[in-house]
């Protein structure tokens, strides 16, 4: 009997991306073989950034980088 190595990886983003993260991963991970994991979309009730308190949407981006 084999054993099939697993990892967890969170990734969190706004709800606009959610779509297109789940199809970026599907691409790049899919082979088609037993294995290729699964996908596990839940809600996250709300995001805090410690150092400036921002809350929701604006606290999973860096808005500082896009000026």
């Amino acid at each position: 009997t084999s054993t099939i190595e697993r990892i967890l990886v969170s990734i969190v983003v706004r709800d606009k991306n959610a779509e297109k993260t789940v199809q970026a991963i599907i691409k790049s991970a899919q082979t088609g073989e037993i294995g290729d994991g699964r996908i596990f979309i839940i809600p996250i009730e709300d995001a805090i950034r410690i150092r400036t308190t921002e809350r929701g949407d604006i606290a999973l981006y860096n808005a500082e980088q896009e000026r």
